[in-house]
């Protein structure tokens, strides 16, 4: 009966993925949802792309191929990596004897977060099915390939170079030397492909776009993404969770053979919320404090909830022997429910949808296409997704910054909005208004949540 449950859930969260891309437009969020889709999109044309270190190689020739049946494509990719994920994570569960390994994935299921992320074009989904497989890989002693994966990570996403020097320090203490060489393969192989385009086959050091100190993207507290991660496991989970972290500390302190087991995925899982929290409250490396970068631990986070609720489990059932079973139930069903109740930290139908600011574009691309043929100057992607437009090409887009300003020739337009020409640009609407090249001929407002999103649509003359 567990097979049937183990075979059912993957096969159950694969009709639910299928509705969800099918029947939802939104893109998981705006800026760099939508452009990582674009970089995918549009790298066959533009193959320097493959190599674009923002983009993340490994991922952008991943979700290529699946990016060229347009937005759904790649919101299909990214299931497809949720299912693996999925998979692995019950795969895991049964190599560490939890009882009933489908509720590690039942509760990774019941995160709210998997949901309102993983239908998008972020490099979240593809980085954690990543993670969990250099766990699978050295919980089962090969090294070796869990190094080679570790050693791609960073081209997924930059934490990966994290994962990667975490897996090192333990091939070092496991003696494992033949295997460390294969952590290099990542850079040796995408480095010397760029090198041609770069300049340097350290292109993937030198050119890593976050590797800077303070940006204008503020700070926070050291403890926000503490309680971030409530938002992305909701509350039974995330309580779950902190109960099998609790007692994972315990088997690791008390038992030297769960020590060699779970010292590494537990050194993940900090090494990576402690960076996180870091980076936000120093304000480095580009950090905006958004909840989903914490989206890769997910599946650690619901293997410690179902260590959790067996720990519980297993108390209880000191006390009466049908204790322990009905506060399994309860915590079970509080899970399963949870995402469909009114809570923040609950699962909400309107972040499947198209956000605020895609909808805006969308109201701004239908008065484009009426206007005259001509460049369009802008700095939001989910224009280029609207328009349908290539904005690697500078006969159809220029950017917003003050050389791209300089380059305007009559009959081009400008779009400003309050966000991205803002924040990435640099850009004030007041300096528009004051630029005599420049007439505004439309302007679009939407009101979301209280705040006013603005775009404006300027002709130059």
């Amino acid at each position: 009966m567990a097979r049937v449950w183990e075979r059912g859930l993957p096969a159950l969260y694969l009709i639910l993925a299928t509705w969800v891309v099918l029947a939802f437009d939104g893109t998981g969020g705006s800026g760099d949802s939508e452009q990582h889709f674009l970089i995918a999109r549009w790298a066959p044309v533009h193959p320097e792309l493959y190599l674009d270190h923002w983009g993340k190689p490994l991922f952008t020739l991943l979700a290529s191929p699946f990016a060229q049946l347009g937005f759904a494509g790649m919101k299909a990719f990214n299931a497809l990596c949720m299912l693996g994920t999925l998979l692995l994570t019950m795969r895991l569960a049964r190599r560490w004897e939890l009882p009933h390994p489908v509720l590690a994935g039942l509760f990774l299921l019941a995160c709210p977060g998997v949901w309102e992320l993983t239908f998008s074009g972020l490099t979240e989904p593809l980085f954690a099915l990543g993670l969990v497989t250099v766990v699978v890989l050295a919980e089962e002693d090969r090294w070796r390939p869990a190094a080679l994966v570790a050693g791609l990570l960073p081209f997924v996403r930059s934490e990966g170079l994290l994962v990667l020097g975490v897996l090192v320090c333990f091939l070092v203490l496991h003696r494992q030397w033949r295997a460390i060489p294969w952590s290099a393969a990542g850079h040796v192989l995408f480095g010397l492909a760029g090198w041609p385009l770069h300049g340097t086959p350290f292109w993937t050091f030198t050119r890593i776009p976050y590797a800077q100190g303070a940006t204008g993207y503020g700070s926070g507290e050291a403890g926000h993404f503490v309680e971030q991660l409530l938002y992305l496991t909701g509350v039974p989970v995330y309580v779950l969770f902190w109960v099998g972290l609790l007692a994972a500390v315990v088997l690791v302190v008390r038992h030297p053979s769960w020590r060699e087991r779970l010292s590494m995925p537990l050194s993940f899982l900090v090494v990576l919320m402690a960076a996180h929290s870091l980076f936000w409250a120093l304000g480095i490396f580009h950090s905006m404090g958004l909840s989903r970068v914490l989206f890769p631990v997910l599946p650690l986070a619901a293997l410690a909830a179902a260590g959790g609720l067996a720990f519980l489990r297993q108390g209880m059932a000191g006390l009466h022997p049908l204790a322990g079973r009905g506060l399994a139930f309860l915590l079970i069903g509080w899970a399963v429910v949870f995402p469909f109740t009114p809570n923040p930290a609950a699962l909400h139908v309107e972040d499947l949808e198209p956000t605020t600011d895609q909808r805006l574009m969308e109201r701004v691309a239908e008065h484009l296409r009426d206007g005259p043929p001509g460049r369009i100057a802008h700095q939001n992607p989910g224009l280029d997704l609207a328009l349908g437009h290539d904005p690697f090409d500078p006969e159809q887009h220029l950017g917003l910054q003050p050389a791209d300003l300089e380059a305007l020739r009559p009959g081009d337009r400008v779009v400003w909005d309050d966000w991205f020409a803002v924040v990435e640009a640099g850009l004030h609407q007041e300096a528009l208004e004051r630029d005599p090249r420049l007439e505004l001929v439309h302007s679009e407002r939407l009101l979301a949540n209280g705040r006013s999103h603005q775009a404006l649509v300027f002709a130059v003359r």
